[in-house]
């Protein structure tokens, strides 16, 4: 069966890798040409309706005819509420070796790893996947770890035909294009990365030929970019429903325009009399002798009168309008409204069935067509962020670590704390305290072990403390009992 348009710009591009790892630049410019005119267009699509710019405003009617074109912002409202939801809390990292975890923790505070994270997710959500770039530079005499979140519609994964893996990609290209006004040809700025260099190109000349401006080796030993989906289909979150979303555009746009042609009826007088049209006589251009309407006597000026005359029965004044049936409209929009919230799994926050104070269990059982969705996100995010660590790994020596991290994600949702503090307390001594923190949104196992190992060594500290001081305060009573009876014996001698 041949694979639609849509198959084809999300599937992998594939190449015949040569021995030297590096595609030479005809085959490069290739594959950006393949990318722009197969792949690029359906990611351009994707973000022009989360950027609220969708189909219904290319629509073309009679220039007399009124031509709404409302748009209702679902895609972004799915999105958000996806991404808000998966990756609106922090990801924690827990590891036996604690000195690992605080030099992973630290270099995450610096490259902002949480704001960075959620920019990866909303690339996914839009796109159906996101692109993440890792790179060294310099700063102040320091080598710099920077996290880069790469614009899917410039970027490109190679895989390579010839290899055991063909799930492991072999180079990326990355592209940008500049329009030369001069000469009005597309000017190109590439980045090709493999295992060991990052090569930058610039095309020049009518024939775009490809010159190397620059070739920067990096410590990654493996392509330093990232690929995160959004699910292993690689399909936006709102992507399945666009069609809906259209309809529910068409819909309620073609209601306005009903109103408008409501306000512009015509009225259709039948066997009204007072309105027939009178002349008088003048005198073209040329003095020829022509009728003309009597002037203050034509029908739009006699229906300023406000006045119609009725000579019988079958006299009748009414608009023309079209017959408009509001309750199958209505029908229709509602339907397509829960089809969109249905088939893209993000509930409508409006529906009566969220409002009050329900249970973080009950809430969760409202949400569990959204969860089963996370579920895919959370698995595929999990499996990019342990390639990102094996990338440190390979760069620094502090990031090697034999043992497997464990990667927590949080969902996003109001906390009953009464319920949670409720469970917790009736599961203390039954798990562990790892695995009781970890499983609590609001915090996680390694916070809370530094913080619980900071106040102990402060209430040591207060202990030993107060005890000094009460030593201290029994020997002062003692010296002073032991001065007062030398000095009764004084007296008595």
């Amino acid at each position: 069966m041949a694979k639609s348009k849509n198959e084809i710009a999300r599937a992998s591009i594939k190449v015949n890798m040569p021995p030297t790892g590096i595609l030479d630049p005809d085959k490069i410019l290739n594959i950006i040409e393949y990318h722009k005119n197969k792949v690029r267009p359906r990611l351009e699509k994707l973000k022009r309706y989360y950027d609220t710019q969708h189909d219904i405003l290319k629509r073309v009617l009679d220039d007399d005819k009124p031509n709404n074109k409302l748009i209702y912002d679902f895609p972004s409202y799915i999105t958000d509420f996806q991404v808000g939801y998966f990756m609106g809390e922090k990801v924690s990292y827990s590891a036996d070796d604690e000195t690992y975890i605080k030099d992973l923790e630290e270099l995450f505070k610096l490259t902002e790893e949480q704001g960075h994270n959620h920019k990866l997710a909303k690339n996914a959500s839009i796109y159906g996947y996101a692109y993440e770039m890792l790179v060294y530079s310099e700063r102040q005499g320091k080598k710099v770890l920077d996290l880069f979140v790469l614009d899917p519609r410039g970027s490109i994964l190679v895989y390579d035909t010839e290899k055991e893996d063909k799930e492991k990609p072999v180079a990326c290209i990355t592209y940008s294009i500049i329009e030369d006004i001069s000469t009005g040809k597309d000017i190109y700025n590439i980045e090709y990365i493999n295992k060991t260099d990052i090569i930058k190109y610039v095309s020049q000349g009518e024939d775009n030929i490809l010159t190397v401006r620059d070739n920067i080796k990096h410590p990654f030993q493996d392509i330093p970019v990232v690929e995160y989906v959004n699910n292993p289909d690689r399909m936006g979150d709102f992507e399945n429903v666009i069609s809906l979303i259209d309809a529910y555009n068409l819909v309620n746009s073609d209601d306005v325009n009903d109103i408008e042609y409501v306000n512009d009826a015509y009225l259709c007088l039948s066997g009204v009399s007072g309105f027939e049209e009178e002349f008088i006589e003048d005198e073209d251009e040329d003095g020829n002798p022509i009728e003309v309407p009597a002037p203050g006597k034509s029908v739009k000026d006699k229906l300023k009168d406000r006045v119609l005359i009725f000579p019988d029965s079958d006299s009748k004044a009414e608009w023309l309008l079209k017959n408009i049936n509001d309750t199958h409209r209505e029908n229709v929009k509602n339907r397509l409204e829960k089809s969109i919230h249905k088939f893209s799994k993000t509930p409508d926050l409006n529906d009566e069935s969220f409002a009050g104070n329900i249970s973080g269990v009950a809430m969760k059982f409202k949400l569990i067509g959204t969860e089963q969705k996370i579920v895919d996100k959370e698995a595929a995010f999990r499996t990019s962020l342990r390639k990102r660590l094996e990338l440190l790994s390979n760069a620094e020596d502090k990031f090697k670590h034999d043992n497997l991290v464990d990667i927590t994600f949080s969902r996003n949702l109001p906390i009953n704390l009464t319920e949670v503090s409720d469970w917790a307390s009736k599961l203390k001594g039954i798990i562990s305290n790892e695995t009781l923190f970890s499983i609590m949104s609001f915090t996680t196992p390694q916070i809370e072990k530094e913080r619980i190992d900071k106040e102990s060594e402060e209430r040591k500290k207060n202990d030993d403390s107060d005890y000094m001081e009460m030593i201290n305060s029994i020997n002062k009573s003692k010296l002073e009992d032991q001065e007062a009876e030398e000095g009764e014996d004084l007296n008595n001698e």
